[in-house]
């Protein structure tokens, strides 16, 4: 399985804040992607992260 994180630190609002990795840096906010998950894609991977941006947004915060 090939894992790549996304990790991004408190306050990071730029593509600059972004660090990719092969583990998780444990900053506030951190996510993986699979690239050999079947179907995989760059347009598939952001409406995943669209779907998680709308959970967090009509979700109670913080979360219970």
């Amino acid at each position: 399985m090939a894992d790549r994180w996304f990790n991004v630190p408190l306050g990071g609002d730029l593509a600059e804040n972004v660090t990719e990795g092969a583990a998780d840096t444990a900053q506030f906010l951190a996510v993986r992607v699979t690239y050999d998950a079947t179907g995989n894609s760059k347009l598939e991977a952001v409406k995943c992260l669209e779907a998680a941006r709308m959970y967090i947004l009509q979700d109670t915060w913080p979360p219970v």
